[in-house]
């Protein structure tokens, strides 16, 4: 021991230990070590290096600028261990697919060579400090660790959509800078340099390819495949280090048979039992589940992506339910009530007084009939209150995210209390339209289809002629204003019903009949800005179904057009004052609606200008109704309509960009509210379209195998809505169109 602590201190004292040979010449013909530093000042191709500035087990980092001054900012060049021809090719085939990895959190590759039989790569230089240190450094609070990771998560998702995977993060590899405001910005090194490594065996810390075993997956230990689920894995690791302070598992001094049976078989505990306790509270839950589900031993048990983890994460921090966790009426209603706790308490506050008020109406009633007028007054308490659930609490909560089961119960138990008032009420016209009404609400939650509902549309067709049935047939002439809206409105969704049938030619007849009910209002009542509105909707229906080329149509796009130049006419005629928000989205379905006319009639310059105008005003009318699951989906549907034409222009990248917007949103509303058949058949058709562009038919931009996965998820998503409701034309087509785009992208 002591005569080799002697030789250390001399070989140290000559200064060879500082001095790793990474480019050894086997032969011995004295190649010059790139990692020395006499390498400063050397010239590798147009790169001239200035600083060393690290190293790591795969190779040494210097400060570089380029010789010629094609390019002015400093950029790291990272001189790697000595590599093989083979390797030295991959790396020249390789740099033009990362260099195309164009992300803000992506450290970009900006070059590649060979020096001296180490192959180096040119990249941008990140001025930051490790994921880790800086979020404990800043003390940076458990939701503001979520928003800095999720652009990991970004980051990580682009390149594996273009099919780069890492397999090396890990906190070194994930640097924080700060922006000109402050803010921080995450950049991720080395994207893509590991799996270039591992396919020629170059650098590798173990058998199973480049990797830092404390933040690898089971398969990388075992040398199995690695794929996108790999980087999800390392994801995991990095979020439970980045929550808790600690890594799941200490490997250090560990053989490699114990690293390998700690990775794949132990499970680590949980972040909420790592942390101490006012931290563990915090965590216990839906980020325990979350983790436990990104490090998942086995690849197929874990999120399918990085967007999927993100997403999970997005709905954390919105209060929403994370989909890892598996669902149940308790854990639902939890996050739906802390969502929305103002209003839930509104509605229990009405439950319970209508379930106070209806139980003494009925106990009342039966018990002292002689006593007319106190039976009559606890009636009239009872209508009231089946009234507010049905008009203001419905109302209140239609619009809401997760709300379709919820409408269903309260239209229903509506109606149920109307009915039986009704048998007790006799000819009471005014009755009669209360159970008209409860009857078209019923509909709109069983099948409308242009509204959230449980695609069922035969259901909503009798739901609606019911409605139709118990209207009074003369109405005194107090009630005729309200009775003709409504019956003009149950045509209007028996068209609805009847278009997505597959009959626009019925649907069309029955618009005829709804809008002599609205026209004759609206010359009743010529002030009346309600009237010109449902007069304008009404319009907007008779177009789609007239000729509209997105909806079932009957082929007359002249009648469509004059339908919507009519709707604009009596839109502006309306004030500005008298539902700004209401006015606001039917502009913006208008110039929707003459966009899809104009691209079908092969004038794609005047489409892309109405999708630009209907963009415009749907995205002003978010900004001023967030929570409107409506308004969302009118923006998601306005991104796609720009994303057809931009297609049909040419322009496929903006096109793809603009799909992509449009899913998102759309896979949001349907993840909020899986049992709504309007958001998943949305979710369909956007996932068909995002398909097409990337690899369908011409134009598109070939690539086949990102398109398959869209297209057999829209065909996954449209199956049960056709095996709930064979009677969905309009689905059946869907289906039928996204299985052939499947079919030819295999």
């Amino acid at each position: 021991m002591e005569a080799l602590l002697a030789a250390h201190a001399e070989a140290e004292a000559e200064g060879d230990l500082d001095r790793p040979l990474l480019a050894r010449d086997p032969e011995g013909d004295g190649a010059v070590d790139p990692a020395d530093d006499l390498l400063v000042g050397h010239a590798l191709g147009p790169w001239r290096l200035e600083e060393r500035i690290g190293e790591g087990g795969m190779g040494t980092v210097y400060r570089a600028h380029r010789t010629d001054g094609a390019y002015e900012r400093a950029v790291a060049v990272k001189l790697l261990r000595r590599g093989t021809d083979a390797l030295a090719r991959r790396l020249a085939a390789e740099r033009r697919i990362l260099g195309r990895l164009e992300h803000p959190n992506i450290a970009r590759l900006y070059d590649s060579g060979v020096f001296d039989g180490a192959p180096y790569l040119v990249m941008e230089l990140v001025v930051g400090e490790p994921l880790v240190a800086y979020a404990e450094h800043r003390g940076l609070s458990v939701d503001e660790r979520l928003r800095l990771f999720l652009q990991v998560c970004d980051a990580v998702a682009y390149a594996n959509h273009h099919l780069v995977v890492h397999r090396d993060l890990k906190p070194s590899n994930v640097l924080v800078t700060e922006d000109a405001r402050g803010r921080p910005q995450v950049k991720l090194l080395d994207f893509g340099i590991a799996t270039l490594l591992a396919d020629d065996g170059a650098a590798l810390t173990q058998a199973g390819g480049a990797m830092t075993p404390a933040y690898a997956a089971p398969e990388q230990v075992r040398g199995g495949t690695v794929t996108t689920a790999t980087d999800v894995y390392a994801l995991g690791v990095l979020l439970y280090e980045l929550l808790t302070g600690r890594r799941p598992y200490e490997l250090g001094g560990r053989t490699a048979r114990q690293v390998e049976r700690i990775v794949c078989d132990v499970e680590p505990p949980r972040p909420s039992q790592a942390s101490d306790p006012a931290l563990g509270r915090r965590l216990r839950g839906d980020l325990d589940t979350v983790v436990a589900k990104a490090m998942a031993k086995e690849p197929d048990r874990r999120y399918l992506s990085a967007e999927a983890l993100a997403e999970d994460l997005h709905r954390h921090l919105d209060g929403q339910p994370v989909r890892a966790r598996a669902p149940s009426v308790g854990y639902h209603a939890r996050k739906f009530a802390a969502r929305h706790r103002v209003g839930v308490l509104a509605v229990v506050a009405v439950v319970v007084a209508l379930a106070g008020g209806m139980g003494a109406a009925l106990w009342q009633g039966r018990i002292a009939q002689e006593e007319r007028d106190t039976a009559e007054r606890r009636f009239d308490i009872a209508r009231e209150a089946a009234q507010a659930m049905l008009y203001d609490v419905h109302d209140v909560v239609a619009d809401l995210p997760g709300s379709t089961p919820a409408r269903e119960v309260i239209v229903r138990r509506s109606l149920d209390y109307l009915g039986r008032l009704a048998d007790e009420a006799g000819r009471d016209d005014a009755l009669r339209l209360d159970l008209a009404s409860a009857y078209l609400r019923v509909g709109n939650v069983l099948g409308n289809p242009n509204d959230h509902n449980l695609g069922r549309l035969d259901d909503a067709r009798a739901s609606y002629r019911q409605g139709l049935a118990v209207l009074p047939i003369a109405p005194p002439e107090s009630l005729a204003i309200s009775a003709g809206r409504l019956r003009g409105v149950l045509y209007e969704k028996l068209a609805d019903v009847t278009a997505y049938r597959g009959d626009p030619e019925g649907a069309l007849a029955l618009m005829d009949s709804a809008l002599v009910r609205y026209r004759g209002n609206a010359d009743a009542e010529p002030a009346s800005s309600e009237h010109r509105l449902t007069l304008a909707i009404g319009h907007l229906k008779h177009g789609d179904y007239a000729g509209n080329p997105n909806f079932p149509n009957a082929g007359r796009p002249e009648d469509a057009l004059r339908d919507y130049r009519d709707m604009l006419v009596l839109l502006n005629g309306v004030p500005e004052t008298a539902d700004p928000n209401r006015l606001l989205r039917l502009r913006g379905i208008n110039f929707e609606r003459l966009g899809s006319l104009h691209l079908a009639q092969g004038d794609p310059d005047a489409a892309l200008d109405a999708y630009t105008r209907s963009l415009a005003i749907r995205e002003a009318l978010a900004g001023r109704d967030p929570a409107s699951t409506n308004v969302r989906r009118d923006v998601g549907v306005a991104h796609e309509k720009l994303g057809e034409v931009l297609r049909a222009m040419g322009q496929l990248e903006a096109s793809l960009t603009a799909y992509e917007a449009a899913v998102a949103i759309y896979r949001g509303l349907f993840e909020t509210d899986p049992r709504n058949a309007q958001a998943r058949q949305t979710l369909a058709v956007g996932l068909l379209h995002l398909g097409d562009v990337l690899g369908g038919p011409p134009p598109s931009l070939g690539r086949r195998a990102d398109a398959r996965g869209y297209h057999a998820e829209s065909v996954a998503l449209l199956e049960p809505v056709i095996e709930e409701d064979p009677a969905n034309a309009q689905a059946q087509a869907l289906l039928d169109e996204a299985r052939r785009a499947l079919a030819g992208v295999r």
